[in-house]
């Protein structure tokens, strides 16, 4: 275990949190086995366009799986490499196929057989859970209990770096008589960078989402869609 603070993190450069977690994935007892991702591929992929964040290129070089960050016993740890079975070709989620995920999830039911309400008030779309236009796009990245976490790729930061924002609906069906559905979505900026959330997912560490409030504060500036997250 780390004995790093979050106010030390935040003071860190990325790439030296990324490091620190590298070295302490290859450390590990029945480390699970990293798949480096090719160079030419890294140089080549694009997120929505853009390069890279420098973190995560450096995270890709050394696992582009994901698969080291499973620790057994930890939630429910989705450990299949986000890019699916063709590396280089990292497709974004959109918004409306995740809130579905979540939808049918949490009725037990196809989503055609339901009655959407939002707060007792019905709506048309499940995107209507939305409450604003998400103009970046949504990589997913490997979650830890029931969240979801995508790498929101709009504005970048100084560094390069995008933030990781947190995806979690709550509620159910409401009336069996007619399938109502009735469920809050909430969307925030749950991590200012992939570093912090690489961190968090290696050591574990108890953080709120008020530590950063002044990073988040920048994020939204720069990505002013985010200011209902």
């Amino acid at each position: 275990m780390s004995n790093i603070t979050i106010l030390d993190l935040l003071k860190m450069q990325p790439l030296e949190i990324v490091d620190i977690c590298i070295k302490e994935l290859k450390e590990r007892e029945n480390a699970v086995q990293a798949k480096p991702l090719d160079t030419s591929l890294l140089d080549a992929m694009r997120l929505n366009g853009k390069e890279l964040p420098p973190s995560l290129k450096r995270f890709l070089s050394f696992d582009s799986s994901f698969n080291t960050l499973y620790i057994e016993g930890w939630g429910d740890f989705d450990n299949t490499a986000p890019m699916g079975d063709k590396p280089g070709e990292w497709q974004p989620v959109p918004p409306e196929n995740e809130i579905k995920i979540w939808i049918e999830m949490l009725a037990g039911k196809p989503l055609e057989e339901l009655k959407l309400l939002d707060q007792g008030n019905p709506i048309a779309t499940p995107l209507e859970y939305l409450k604003y236009k998400l103009t970046g796009k949504l990589f997913q990245l490997p979650n830890a209990g029931e969240q979801t976490n995508f790498l929101y790729v709009g504005n970048p930061d100084q560094a390069g770096e995008y933030p990781v924002v947190g995806f979690e609906m709550e509620g159910g069906i409401e009336s069996s008589k007619d399938n109502s559905f009735d469920a809050y979505l909430g969307v925030w900026v749950k991590y200012p960078n992939f570093p912090v959330y690489l961190y968090h997912s290696v050591f574990d560490i108890d953080f709120n989402d008020g530590d950063f409030q002044a990073q988040t504060e920048v994020i939204c500036r720069n990505n002013p869609e985010l200011l209902g997250a």
